[in-house]
């Protein structure tokens, strides 16, 4: 689904579940942020193709984090492009991604904890660091969004306004959601990470696990960020009680 010049989400299906990785490209390139479970190439080249967008010109993969429903399906995308692409992940999630230390699982449902090993490593090419900009797709600016994992960070396309969230923001129904220490082992540094989100001009948010939200997305992330300090505040002082 194209969601502005130049950007498009893929969803990927797995047993009933949708995921949504976000294409990009202008030009010169195309970049895809997010691979999904290994198996996953073949959908995201049919919707490459959807888009309008030649697997010939992909070059990169840029990972938001370490999880395996995001890194998974880059190995047989690459065998699919029939040649390697740019692995671009920050350094804190660096060593799980390429495997020297064991992936997290948490958020995996039952029906596919037998996914979790993955019969390669992801070899990252390029760490990326908060307030970098890609130079490529009319501008690429990284954030840091730590919370859900060490490493997380969130991508926003400069020219469209689009923020990519990765899984530092869920949403249902193009309704942004508060993340719960269900899947975000540390809830302060997400909140403040989402509280560092109000500063962008955001027109629409595309989230990993819910899709494309589209309606008042600044309010929404607003009341959410002042739904969170509350909760933080709340549970300071349960800690301090203790």
């Amino acid at each position: 689904m194209n969601i502005a010049e130049g950007a498009a989400i893929i969803p990927l299906e797995i047993e009933g579940i949708i995921l949504n990785s976000t294409l990009v490209w202008d030009e010169h390139r195309a970049i895809l942020i997010d691979a999904g479970f290994y198996g996953h190439g073949t959908q995201i080249v049919e919707g490459m193709k959807r888009a309008g967008v030649a697997v010939e010109r992909l070059s990169a993969v840029i990972l938001t984090h370490q999880d395996i429903d995001h890194i998974g399906g880059v190995q047989d995308l690459m065998e699919l492009a029939d040649r390697p692409l740019v692995v671009y992940a920050h350094a804190l999630d660096q060593p799980f991604i390429e495997g020297t230390v064991p992936l997290l699982k948490r958020e995996l449902p039952p029906q596919l904890q037998h996914m979790f090993d993955l019969p390669y490593h992801v070899k990252v090419n390029h760490t990326l660091n908060d307030g970098d900009v890609l130079d490529f797709c009319g501008g690429v600016e990284v954030i840091f969004t730590p919370g859900h994992t060490p490493g997380h960070i969130s991508l926003y396309l400069q020219t469209s306004r689009i923020l990519i969230a990765g899984d530092a923001l869920p949403s249902v129904n193009g309704e942004l959601q508060t993340p719960t220490n269900q899947t975000t082992p540390d809830l302060p540094a997400a909140f403040n990470s989402l509280n560092r989100l109000l500063d962008y001009d955001i027109d629409q948010i595309v989230c990993y696990h819910g899709g494309l939200c589209m309606e008042n997305v600044q309010e929404q992330l607003r009341r959410i960020v002042e739904h969170s300090s509350g909760e933080t505040a709340f549970s300071n002082k349960e800690e301090s009680e203790l």
